[in-house]
């Protein structure tokens, strides 16, 4: 309808008289768009008819559903309360309202083989099923979801955030998220569901928009913690710790570590909370860091700690003092032992600790591969043995503390239990040479899991600013080599058929055959010709079946086979070496470049990775914490109060932080939220001035 038309109406609508005059031209300026007609009779109206207006839900519902953002605004200021609309029901309505061929009907079909989503596929707990598929299981999901829940929703923004980020309202979804609460974490969230709902579906153009508007919000996340971290930096690293009861109890960082935000990770606020993290209570002034740390982790060196060592305590002193009164090797016995404990609760010695026994362990494997495995078993295969139970006991652990999808989400994981199967099945090989498997085998079994414990130990040096991103380099270009190795067995598989096929007709069909088949072709493409091969003649090979066939002559190749076969390896050599090898380096370089591109993002994430699991890392390293570890198992098992109050997990899913109460978790969500508001505004002022 035109403008002036609608004027016209709207004015007429004024001399109208009617109890309801007020509620019709809301209506209509909703159904109509015309924000500035609503703006005037809010600004004008009556508290009774205001009470009128917001107690018509379905003016509510058809703003959210029409995606009246302005609309919303006028209603959110003027208060409207939210708890009182939305209802189980309501929220029911509203998910039955989007269309058919709406983003959230999309991924709900394409997730149904995943999730077991029942016919109904907009019901609240199909929904809820969704959240927890798409966020993880860290994310607990609201009662509101379930089939018990019959009350009001306690946190009516939380949900239509989450209705508007599923629906894809980009618009309206940034409303709620300013006026709920814990912005940052809701940030987080919005960029995980929809860079997931961007992955699951199909469309080119609506994957676009949802990872442009995953973006956006990663963006809204860097924004404000920039702008808490400018407003109080003590209170945005406790707002970055916090668990929130709304979102699993999970905190930002494991939020950020779960939907895997690299570029919130690497903001330089959050890269500075992690260095004082990594250090632990150890100052970050330090030096010989590389030297000092390994040296005072061997025994008896503990005794040198204090003296080796500088602590944040001993920066704070001379804050205070502007010079040490003591030396820290003549400290009281209580800050003495103090520092040794604290030495060993840092991040950064858990990590070298544990490296250099990992490392001693290799070294174990190495020596008594290549020396014993003999038919007697000794106490090296013992030793062996027992390091592999820990490692085996240590992955159970961290299994039952972080879940299943929290561990199997590491693609390390993998290597950690194909390195302890092959073991078991090379060790019990072992035990059973020679009498029931050929002697060997075992070792061979054995070799390849002290390979793959090999392959883990790469993953170390994610740590290192230059080695880390290269890690992912490579990762990349293995996932290009097997696209290509696609593409190249069929040329070496062909040109192998027919070459073999004129030089030797008429050949048994075995496993030498295979096995002969493919070599030569193999590794023509590394420059090993064999052109020896296609000049033999007699006496120097036979045309005999059985003297070729015992092994006695190698057999002659064919005449026509002799013209023909370097032909054709001439043209598989043009192709494969010449063509499609320059395109998989064409490939690497491509790889390369983009990992290069994105080299510090990359680096900080597997920092962040490493960090948070070496915070929930026991301070003993493996073999040592074992008395721990079964003391913890069998607190488990054990009926007695006493333990289970001194029960403690190894491992957590999170790292350790300082509680936090609830007086000061409600100091943090009002200081947040002020944060946000102020950031809204100066947002929708600079839009107003612009107009």
């Amino acid at each position: 309808m035109p403008n002036d038309m609608s004027d016209v109406i709207l004015m007429a609508l004024q001399d109208v008289k009617r109890e309801n005059k007020d509620l019709s031209q809301l209506k209509l300026a909703l159904y109509w768009n015309r924000i500035d007609t609503a703006s005037d009779i809010m600004q004008n109206i009556s508290r009774e008819n205001l009470k009128t207006v917001f107690d018509d839900n379905e003016m509510i519902t058809s703003a959210l559903v029409l995606d009246r953002c302005d609309f919303m605004d006028i209603f959110l200021v003027k208060g409207k309360d939210m708890t009182s609309y939305l209802t189980k029901e309501m929220l029911q309505k509203l998910y039955l309202e989007i269309p058919s061929d709406g983003v959230l009907r999309t991924i709900l079909s394409k997730a149904r083989i995943i999730t077991d989503l029942g016919k109904d596929e907009t019901c609240l707990e199909n929904i809820g099923k969704l959240i927890t598929h798409l966020l993880g299981q860290f994310y607990d999901v609201h009662p509101t979801y379930t089939k018990s829940a019959d009350v009001a929703s306690d946190n009516p923004f939380l949900h239509l955030f989450l209705w508007c980020v599923l629906s894809n309202r980009q618009e309206m979804a940034k409303r709620f998220w300013k006026y709920g609460k814990d912005q940052v974490a809701s940030a987080l969230v919005a960029y995980g569901l929809l860079k997931k709902m961007a992955f699951v579906i199909d469309n080119k153009d609506l994957e676009a928009s949802l990872n442009d508007n995953a973006d956006e919000f990663c963006q809204l996340a860097q924004t404000m913690l920039t702008k808490c971290k400018e407003s109080n930096e003590q209170k945005t690293m406790d707002m970055l710790a916090t668990r929130m009861e709304d979102w699993g109890n999970a905190t930002c960082r494991k939020i950020a570590w779960i939907t895997e935000n690299k570029s919130f990770v690497t903001h330089p606020f959050f890269q500075s909370v992690l260095s004082k993290e990594w250090m632990g209570e150890l100052s970050l002034i330090n030096r010989w860091t590389g030297l000092t740390i390994p040296l005072c982790v061997v025994p008896p060196m503990q005794l040198l700690i204090p003296c080796l060592i500088r602590f944040k305590i001993d920066d704070e002193n001379e804050q205070r003092q502007n010079k040490a009164s003591t030396s820290p090797c003549c400290s009281g016995r209580s800050t003495y032992c103090g520092k040794i404990i604290s030495f060993y609760k840092a991040p950064v010695v858990k990590f070298v600790g544990n490296s250099m026994i990992y490392v001693a362990f290799l070294m174990l494997f190495a020596y008594t591969l290549l020396s014993r495995f003999g038919t007697t078993l000794t106490a090296f295969e013992v030793a062996l043995v027992v390091c592999v139970s820990i490692l085996f006991f240590d992955e159970i652990l961290q299994l039952k503390s972080t879940g299943p999808e929290i561990y199997f989400q590491d693609k390390w994981t993998y290597f950690d239990i194909s390195r302890v199967i092959l073991f078991v099945c090379g060790f019990c090989l072992f035990l059973l040479e020679p009498r029931v498997v050929s002697p060997g085998l075992g070792r061979m079994t054995c070799s390849f899991s002290f390979i793959s414990l090999c392959l883990s130990l790469i993953g170390l040096f994610s740590f290192h600013e230059k080695i880390g991103p290269q890690l992912q380099m490579i990762t990349k270009m293995f996932f290009d080599l097997l696209s290509f190795l696609a593409i190249l067995s069929v040329c070496v598989i062909t040109y192998a058929i027919a070459a073999y096929a004129n030089l030797y007709p008429a050949s048994r069909i075995d496993g030498d055959l295979v096995f002969n088949l493919l070599r030569i072709p193999y590794w023509n493409l590394y420059g090993e010709l064999n052109l020896e091969v296609l000049e033999l003649k007699e006496p120097d090979c036979t045309f005999d079946r059985f003297l070729y066939e015992n092994g006695t002559l190698p057999r002659c190749p064919t005449t026509i086979g002799t013209y023909l076969v370097p032909l054709l390896m001439g043209i598989y050599m043009m192709f494969a070496s010449i063509l499609l090898l320059n395109l998989l380096i064409a490939m690497f370089s491509n790889s390369y470049a983009k990992v290069q591109a994105e080299t510090h993002l990359h680096w900080c994430y597997q920092r962040f990775t490493l960090i948070h699991e070496c915070s929930s890392r026991p301070r003993m390293p493996l073999p040592f914490i074992l008395i721990s570890k079964l003391f913890t198992m069998v607190c488990c098992c054990w009926p007695c109060k006493k333990c289970r109050r001194s029960r403690k997990d190894d491992y957590e899913a999170a790292p350790r932080t300082d509680p936090v109460n609830d007086k000061k978790c409600n100091s943090l969500v009002l200081w947040e939220k002020a944060v946000a508001n102020e950031f809204m505004h100066g947002i929708y002022k600079g839009r107003t001035a612009q107009l």
